[in-house]
């Protein structure tokens, strides 16, 4: 239960805070990913799948779901991206600056 919450469930149209929150007890690690403003909810993997980002330059509420994350206990955080407009080395970059911005 602890992979993808934040972008298995968003697709979904669930809220990933409250699954946070609902399953508190199970969930130690959370599998996170972003994606683009503007592309419709889709599990797409595929070439024509454009819709990831950065962790914190997409549509995640990211401030909620880190909030609920440290007040449920959640001991890891592991950033994946898929495919993106810039380098894997600098989207990670991207990524691990703007989740420190947003634990600090």
């Amino acid at each position: 239960m602890g992979a993808g919450l934040s972008d298995a469930f968003k697709p979904a149209w669930r809220d990933p805070v409250t699954m946070i929150k609902q399953y508190k007890d199970r969930v130690r690690m959370l599998h996170l990913k972003d994606r683009k403003r503007g592309f419709p909810p889709s599990q797409e993997l595929n070439g024509a799948a454009g819709h990831f980002t950065e962790v914190g330059n997409g549509t995640i509420r990211w401030r909620d779901v880190l909030a609920a994350a440290q007040a449920s206990g959640i001991e890891h955080l592991f950033v994946e991206q898929d495919s993106s407009d810039r380098s894997p080395l600098e989207s990670i970059r991207i990524s691990y600056q703007n989740l420190e911005k947003m634990l600090a």
